[in-house]
């Protein structure tokens, strides 16, 4: 499996790998809702750079995407057995293309990553925390730590409740500016599909 991450900033988000698909171990939960709590820019605004308005396009579209059309967006949680070592990701599917799967093509379904409980990684710092299946908390954080020559996924967390096959709680998604962080709060709802119920 290709890593999921990030890719060398010389290829950008280029080349596709084949989509991992999910194993029995796998959980993903699919939205059903999604509420824009609140938005929070960094001091002075999202700043000047060409690539600030970019990056300000582009968020307020996924986030367009998740709060019009939640059903588009998946929580996958990535389970390596033994030894333990989970990550949890936010995905977006274009309409039409939804599919409970990790997707490490950098097709641009991956938007971001909500942390882990694997080994450490210099590029960012996680945990990441899971209750009993259907009846727990699941408790998520990762701060990305930009490195050199690297391209990676937006870090994030979440702080959800699972009851039976739904998951209600709190995601928020900070987005990297030349000014700063800006962090949006949400509050959804979602269902989960994997393992099927």
């Amino acid at each position: 499996m290709r890593d999921p991450l990030r890719a060398p900033a010389a290829t950008g988000f280029g080349p596709a790998t084949v989509p991992v698909t999910a194993a029995p171990t796998n959980f993903a939960w699919r939205f059903t809702s999604a509420t824009l709590v609140s938005s929070q820019l960094p001091p002075g605004g999202i700043g000047s750079e060409k690539s600030d308005t970019t990056i300000f396009n582009l968020f307020n579209g996924w986030s367009q995407s998740l709060t019009s059309t939640p059903q588009n967006s998946l929580l996958f949680l990535y389970n390596v057995p033994s030894p333990t070592c989970r990550a949890l990701y936010l995905e977006q599917f274009p309409p039409g293309q939804y599919a409970p799967v990790l997707d490490s093509s950098f097709s641009g379904v991956l938007k971001a990553f909500l942390g882990s409980d694997c080994p450490p990684d210099p590029s960012y710092i996680w945990s990441l925390t899971m209750g009993t299946l259907g009846s727990g908390t699941l408790i998520a954080s990762a701060v990305n730590i930009p490195q050199p020559d690297e391209i990676s996924l937006p870090g994030g967390s979440l702080n959800a409740t699972m009851s039976g096959l739904t998951l209600t709680g709190t995601l928020i998604w900070p987005v990297r500016y030349s000014s700063g962080l800006a962090y949006h709060t949400f509050s959804f709802q979602a269902t989960r599909v994997l393992p099927p119920p």
